[in-house]
């Protein structure tokens, strides 16, 4: 099974908002064909680090 060890992410609504400027990224490059400066790109990865960071679970002491 692939992805096994893996923990599920949590998603909601919240982390789709914030997801937005990637998807729309993604949505130009994939569809359009438009090229994406390096600013783009770091900000995209700005942003899926941000969810993911606000999205993990506290660990207890």
């Amino acid at each position: 099974m692939v992805g096994g060890g893996a923990r599920p992410l949590r998603f909601d609504a919240a982390g789709a908002q914030r997801l937005q400027p990637v998807l729309a990224a993604a949505f130009g490059i994939g569809v359009l064909g438009e090229r994406p400066t390096a600013s783009q790109i770091g900000g995209c990865a700005l942003v899926v680090a941000v969810v993911w960071y606000t999205g993990r679970t506290p660990r207890s002491p």
